[in-house]
């Protein structure tokens, strides 16, 4: 049975963004599963001991139900390297528990170095979250991301990054990579280029 992970931010016990979390839950158990959810995250997660002090990553495991939810301390690493590796066949448009596809290409590194999927020329993801490259001016996220990420997508609601289309060839035009995700807001994990 294929089994989906969400992970949450929950920094001095408050969880995060949790509406788009659960509709990506929704979203992922109709199209994987053929399941008509009627999830409560906030119920849910009040059900086990939320940590009041500290970050942590809230890591739900789900298939057609919740099997677990568990707390991980969170530590941002610094980024010492990036590496651009080319794949057209990766697909990751769900954020799915088994992640081989990726970890296949992240396992040759160090946890320190962030390696950032080219697919068909263009530029993606990185291993574990969405990128925004900034150009001087502003922060633009590929068009065609693996995964569409809650926090990427609120960022883009707020104007804050916008969608281009960024070719391989196109790096050299940008100077930073900020890696966004349910735990790292714009610019809290950066790369200089």
């Amino acid at each position: 049975m294929c089994q989906l992970l969400e992970s949450i931010k929950c920094q001095d016990g408050v969880l995060y963004n949790l509406a788009a979390h659960q509709n990506r839950m929704r979203t992922s158990m109709h199209k994987l599963l053929g399941v008509e959810a009627k999830l409560d995250l906030k119920r849910a997660i009040k059900k086990v001991s939320v940590p009041r002090k500290g970050l942590y990553k809230c890591r739900i495991i789900y298939g057609s139900d919740i099997d677990r939810i568990e707390f991980v301390a969170y530590d941002r690493t610094e980024i010492m390297d990036v590496v651009f590796v080319h794949d057209n066949a990766l697909s990751y448009s769900h954020k799915l528990l088994d992640r081989a596809c990726i970890e296949k290409h992240s396992k040759a590194f160090s946890h320190d170095t962030e390696v950032i999927f080219i697919k068909n020329d263009r530029l993606t993801d990185a291993s574990y979250s969405n990128i925004a490259l900034y150009n001087g001016a502003e922060w633009h996220t590929p068009t065609y991301p693996l995964l569409k990420g809650t926090m990427r997508k609120r960022l883009l609601e707020k104007g804050k990054i916008k969608r281009k289309d960024i070719m391989y060839n196109d790096i050299k035009a940008y100077s930073h990579i900020s890696f966004i995700n349910a735990l790292n807001e714009l610019e809290e994990r950066v790369f200089k280029l």
